[in-house]
């Protein structure tokens, strides 16, 4: 049982399964391995009855939703050491104990059994321990589990061989005549370039691709006398030299090649210089002047204003 709180005790969880119609035999909470911290993990043992299986449409247990499933089921069948029943383990085994050697009611690690004593199965009753392979009980219960398995290869613990595969047959085996364009090497980019399915369409994605030259008859070459043979080879006849196009539009105009700063402090250059400067300095003052002719007037006329004098 699975979803429920670990910390639920084990006595409601009994009677609560046993309000909705089914007789338990023990109950036990799984811890973790490891740690042997309890987990949301219930294993619940019922009495044999016929309604047995309704408990997989148990879904309330106590006030919550659970889910009730079938233990984990091995290849083997698992056997208790402890009752030396089947489809269990010792750690969640609530049944009285009973002996792998002589069947008894006890503890197999107190038994007091000896060698000339004959063995006694506890399951089946027969004269063999309680773990041995080729018993009744086991036998029966891995064939229920494995049923294409004989008696034999149940008790010597072989399995049943699988009948084999026959493998699909190749295309290359198939068809061994039929052309196969060889496989180009991956890009740059590691992508596997495109093979074509059939030569002709190569051929004519080719003849697209590039466009078809053109041939230029040349003159052949006469013979000079009776005697001599006519050349294979006809003489080829001297291209004239391609002559420059003349130029369209407006030339290209040609930056000049002298440094116009390397001449910057020539007396000549400073001289323009200096009356430049001077012709911008009286303008300056001419205009500072007027503006100060301005102010004044303009102070003169505003008696709230005291004079002031601009030099």
């Amino acid at each position: 049982m699975r979803s429920l709180n670990r910390r639920t005790p084990v006595e409601r969880i009994r009677t609560d399964i046993e309000n909705q119609g089914h007789q338990v035999r023990g109950i036990t909470n799984v811890r973790n391995s490891r740690t042997k911290r309890p987990l949301p993990l219930f294993f619940i043992d019922l009495e044999p009855a016929a309604n047995n299986t309704d408990i997989f449409d148990v879904s309330r247990v106590f006030f919550s939703e659970v889910r009730i499933e079938e233990p984990y089921r091995s290849r083997s069948t698992l056997q208790c050491t402890r009752c030396q029943e089947y489809q269990h383990t010792k750690g969640y085994c609530n049944r009285p104990p009973h002996c792998v050697r002589c069947g008894g009611g006890h503890e197999s690690s107190t038994c007091l059994k000896t060698r000339e004593t004959p063995a006694i199965c506890a399951p089946c009753g027969g004269d063999h321990p309680a773990n041995y392979k080729g018993c009744q009980v086991y036998t029966e219960l891995q064939e229920r589990s494995r049923p294409g398995q004989s008696r034999r290869d149940v008790s010597s613990g072989r399995a049943r061989p699988v009948a084999a595969v026959p493998t699909p047959m190749r295309v290359a085996d198939a068809a061994p005549n039929v052309h196969q364009p060889p496989l180009l090497p991956p890009d740059h980019w590691g992508l596997v370039p495109y093979i074509p399915q059939s030569q002709p369409l190569l051929g004519r994605l080719q003849s697209k691709a590039t466009p078809p030259t053109q041939k230029v008859k040349l003159p052949s070459k006469a013979p000079s006398t009776q005697n001599e043979a006519p050349s294979r080879v006809p003489s080829r006849t001297a291209t004239p030299a391609r002559t420059s196009r003349p130029q369209r539009g407006n030339p290209i105009p040609q930056l000049p090649t002298e440094n116009p700063y390397t001449n910057l402090f020539h007396p000549e250059l400073l001289i323009k210089f200096i009356a430049e400067f001077k012709s911008l300095a009286n303008g300056l003052m001419s205009a500072l002047t007027s503006l100060s002719n301005i102010l004044s007037s303009f102070t003169q006329t505003h008696t709230n204003i005291p004079p002031y004098e601009y030099q």
